[in-house]
């Protein structure tokens, strides 16, 4: 079985039946890959033996699934004592996944949030953006497990460190690659 998000094109022996063991039933799993647009899928298994088969109408069968794609989690922050915090809840039953303090228990100041799957792995990462007075400071955190991701993208200043009027974060598509692209914009 491939891993989600890979490709494994051809013929693949999945069990092997005695003769006259009568009709079997499997089932094909496929996992799409985040990067494709398309709303519908069609896939095709076909049954071959090395024995004759008496009925070869029924050994092909073409399945035409509709994609929807997953409802994106809700973010939000709010500054307040003890450090401004994310809370990321899940968009289907609206519990707390996880939440965070993005800039420390020292910043109480307004925190700007975007999603992007920045890490490539099909889930949106969460990209926060301090705001007046924290600085021009950057910081992606992963979407599955709240952390911040490794590198220089995790945590950066796009900005001389000096400037205090905040930073604005949006993610985008750049030029069909997997990943999305952390944009940024200077405060106020």
């Amino acid at each position: 079985r491939p891993r989600p998000g890979t490709a494994r094109p051809g013929p693949a022996t999945l069990a092997t039946w005695p003769a006259g063991s009568g009709p079997q039933a499997f089932t094909l799993t496929v996992h799409r890959k985040p990067s494709t647009k398309a709303t519908i899928l069609s896939d095709t298994a076909t049954v071959s033996s090395s024995t004759t088969d008496p009925n070869p109408a029924n050994n092909t069968a073409t399945e035409t699934t509709a994609v929807r794609p997953a409802p994106l989690p809700i973010v939000v922050a709010a500054a307040q004592p003890g450090g401004s915090v994310v809370k990321v809840y899940d968009p289907v039953t609206g519990v707390v996944r996880f939440s965070f303090l993005p800039y420390g228990q020292q910043f109480t100041g307004d925190v700007h949030v975007a999603l992007g799957d920045v890490t490539g792995d099909g889930v949106p990462d969460i990209i926060t953006g301090a705001g007046v007075g924290g600085g021009p400071h950057v910081r992606v955190f992963d979407g599955v497990t709240g952390q911040q991701i490794a590198g220089p993208l995790g945590s950066f200043f796009p900005f001389e460190p000096g400037v205090r009027t905040g930073v604005f974060v949006v993610s985008a598509g750049i030029d069909n690659v997997r990943m999305a692209g952390v944009l940024v914009g200077a405060g106020p």
